[in-house]
């Protein structure tokens, strides 16, 4: 499996390798590796895997930690750093792009029978977002070309967002 069918497969299962909503920090070691960053403030932490993001809560009185948020960082692989994705995921879908465009993403997820819809308004400047209601998984789509320095580009996915 590639790149782009590991990105269309969460869009539209809106999970990865099925963790969701719910899973436990345990389930995404388990998944990934411990080798990640843990950043805990009070009752909410970020589990950073480089190109993806879990984010927990822990309900008051609770202790144990429940993912609410996952988002996949695409960006990050246009700065060309190797060390940003799992190597469970460089495995089994390897090797990532450094660019995915929206209309490559778009196309794997319409051909396998889904309907990205385009959200009105953008989500910041210089993006847009269009969702899969049925997985609550978002794509953000870069708009703008990035500058001399930025090697992004107009048309490059930015990032998913799982269980948005």
């Amino acid at each position: 499996m590639t790149d782009l069918h590991f990105y269309a497969s969460a869009v539209i299962e809106g999970t990865i390798y099925g963790l969701g909503v719910d899973s436990t920090p345990d389930q995404w070691t388990a998944e990934l590796s411990d080798q990640c960053l843990d950043d805990a403030r009070k009752r909410r932490m970020r589990r950073d895997y480089g190109l993806i993001e879990v984010s927990f809560h822990r309900p008051k009185g609770e202790r144990e930690w429940r993912c609410y948020a996952i988002s996949v960082q695409i960006h990050r692989l246009a700065w060309g750093i190797d060390n940003n994705i799992p190597e469970r995921l460089n495995q089994e879908h390897g090797p990532f792009n450094e660019h995915m465009p929206f209309d490559a993403i778009y196309a794997e997820i319409q051909a396998r029978g889904a309907q990205l819809e385009k959200n009105e308004g953008e989500p910041s400047p210089g993006f847009e977002s269009y969702r899969l209601p049925s997985a609550r998984s978002a794509v953000y789509v870069m708009r703008t070309q990035g500058s001399e320095d930025d090697p992004h580009q107009e048309g490059d996915v930015w990032s998913l967002g799982l269980v948005n």
